[in-house]
C-alpha cells in the first residue's frame, strides 16, 4: 500500500493505492483500489489504475 499526501489550496488529500475495499451493498470486494481523502473525509474511490498523479 502506498499513501501519498498533497496540499492543494489550503486542502490536504492522501492518496492511498492497492486497496482492497468492501462493497457491502453487492457483498464483494474490490481489489487494487485507489482511496482519495480530503479533508479526513473519503472523496472518491477508482481502480488504481485510473488514478494518475502528477510527479514534482
Amino acid at each position: 500500500m502506498v499513501a501519498l499526501m498533497t496540499v492543494i489550496a489550503g486542502r490536504a488529500q492522501t492518496y492511498t493505492t492497492n486497496v482492497t475495499v468492501a462493497d457491502v451493498e453487492k457483498q464483494k470486494l474490490l481489489t487494487g483500489q485507489a482511496v482519495i481523502i480530503t479533508n479526513d473525509i473519503i472523496t472518491k474511490v477508482e481502480p488504481g489504475k485510473a488514478l494518475v498523479l502528477a510527479r514534482a
